[in-house]
């Protein structure tokens, strides 16, 4: 669902601080209706009320924090809070002097980490809380938000608030989108489990709430594979799954531990309609198969959805022959009013590579989708070519934006600043020139285009404070000195939603301003 924004989120987030506001009511629970009988009276203006600063803190939020964390780290694991980051984070400009990390037992896997010292108390978790960053004109989250407002009010007309997370491997894990599923889905109601590829990405694909399985002979097909078709027909995923013989399978089925693809009841398959395309056989649940063809005059984006009984259900295709099918995924969502967030990251891959992508077959996959927020997580992988041309960055990055205004010109839009990257050389850990480069550029890019930023860099704490993320105890990333683990992505995602629900949760509990 999309909605105008509604002016509550409207805040001025860079004016957050470390004070927590108590939680006083729901934000996520609708107000009971006044009694009609009652006579009417006339309302005094209520006194101005100051915003909270830093981190809200609510009922909601917490029960939000508590089951996601619990789903990530475990039933009895909770995370400390978040600290606002300072106005100027220590500097560490310098090149670091290293030694062994204490991050793998294995001395054939130990990389590059600071000389230990021995602390006098443990350290802190790190991680800051960063609020969102507003564009230059209007409120780069108030379409979110008030399509969360409808939700809880009851007004959203098909029960559903969707959001589309894209990114590389961070992504594409399911580590940190997984978290902020589970966060929204417990504040705001369990829509199912989103699209989800019909293929594995890769060998190490997962999905936090169902296993995506398939035979061996599907052909991927991305703009980061260069011996694959640069067709762009690559869908909403930006990734298609190509079979030209018969008995070819895939199939996506409910994990035994995930409530949301256990109350299944709207199926939709995506796929790719072409002259010669050939037809697959679709069962749900070992049943009698029906059979889909892809075959059209032009190409041209394909559906079939099946409405089912709610619950765990198993989606397989078969191909029938050797004419080609070529498929995108699958949407999972449940009959209850709620969140539904599409993770849709691709290892290795690159923003740019959105403008490979065919428009018509990807843009009509978007519109179909209908998500009311969109968020676009690269730069990391950009930032290893020393030789980037930073205006050409900015450029294509404006265009990526342009594509997602044209299909979704009510949703709203967020950028998160890639994270802390380090270059080792030898026994020295030095700052990446470039990735400060690409974080100026999206950080402009998206004030001038009306996106928020969100800082990556400054919520680890700084240039050179990956190193300090994979020394912890236990670390929060790996020895890789790029990819979180999962307590390091939890930790990330706690920090995010805290800055997405900001404009949302401050409203709601803003205290009185003294002698006013």
């Amino acid at each position: 669902m999309r909605r105008v924004a509604n002016g509550l989120s409207g805040l001025c987030l860079a004016l957050c601080s470390c004070v927590q506001a108590a939680p006083k009511e729901d934000a996520s629970i609708a107000p009971e209706p006044a009694d009609i009988d009652q006579p009417v009276t006339v309302e005094v203006a209520a006194p101005e009320r100051s915003v909270p600063l830093g981190p809200v803190v609510t009922a909601a939020s917490e029960l939000g924090h508590a089951r996601a964390q619990a789903k990530m780290l475990g039933r009895n694991e909770r995370l400390p809070p978040l600290t606002l980051a300072p106005d100027e984070l220590p500097p560490r400009l310098t090149p670091m002097r290293v030694g062994l990390s204490a991050a793998s037992d294995d001395p054939n896997d130990q990389v590059a980490a600071i000389e230990p010292v021995e602390p006098t108390q443990p350290a802190p978790m790190p991680g800051y809380y960063v609020p969102v960053i507003e564009p230059s004109r209007g409120s780069a989250l108030g379409s979110f938000h008030a399509a969360l407002e409808a939700l809880v009010d009851g007004r959203d007309p098909d029960g559903k608030v969707r959001v589309a997370m894209y990114g590389a491997s961070g992504t594409a894990s399911d580590l940190g989108v997984g978290y902020i599923r589970t966060y929204l889905q417990a504040r705001f109601g369990d829509g199912g489990p989103g699209f989800v590829p019909l293929v594995p990405l890769s060998r190490w694909y997962r999905h936090n709430e169902v296993i995506v399985e398939s035979s061996k002979h599907w052909r991927k097909e991305h703009a980061q594979i260069y011996k694959g078709r640069r067709d762009g027909h690559y869908g909403l995923l930006g990734a298609s799954f190509t079979a030209t013989a018969g008995k070819q399978w895939a199939q996506v089925k409910p994990k035994s531990a995930s409530d949301s693809s256990h109350g299944v009841d709207h199926v939709e398959l995506f796929f790719l309609r072409q002259p010669g395309g050939g037809s697959f056989k679709l069962s749900i649940d070992g049943g009698t198969p029906q059979t889909v063809s892809t075959a059209a005059e032009v190409i041209e984006p394909g559906y079939h959805a099946l409405a089912l009984d709610p619950g765990p259900h198993t989606i397989r295709i078969e191909t029938i022959d050797a004419a080609e099918v070529r498929v995108f995924g699958v949407v999972l969502e449940r009959p209850d009013p709620g969140v539904v967030v599409d993770v849709l990251g691709i290892d290795g891959t690159r923003g740019a590579n959105h403008l490979t992508w065919n428009e018509a077959v990807w843009g009509d996959n978007l519109r179909r989708r209908a998500p009311d927020l969109y968020v676009l997580s690269y730069g990391t992988n950009e930032s290893v070519d020393a030789s980037l041309s930073l205006p050409l960055y900015a450029e294509d990055l404006r265009e990526q934006l342009h594509r997602f205004q044209r299909v979704l010109p009510e949703a709203s839009c967020l950028l998160l600043g890639p994270a802390d990257f380090p270059i080792r050389d030898g026994d020295q850990i030095l700052p990446r020139p470039v990735l400060r480069e690409i974080i100026a550029a999206q950080r402009q890019v998206a004030a001038e285009e009306g996106c928020g930023f969100w800082d990556g860099m400054t919520f680890m704490g700084g240039e050179l404070s990956m190193v300090s993320w994979v020394d912890a105890d236990p670390p929060l990333a790996r020895g890789d000195y790029l990819h979180f683990n999962r307590l390091g992505s939890a930790r990330k995602s706690m920090a995010l939603a805290d800055a997405l629900m900001y404009g949302f949760d401050a409203p709601r509990v803003a205290a009185p301003v003294a002698g006013r």
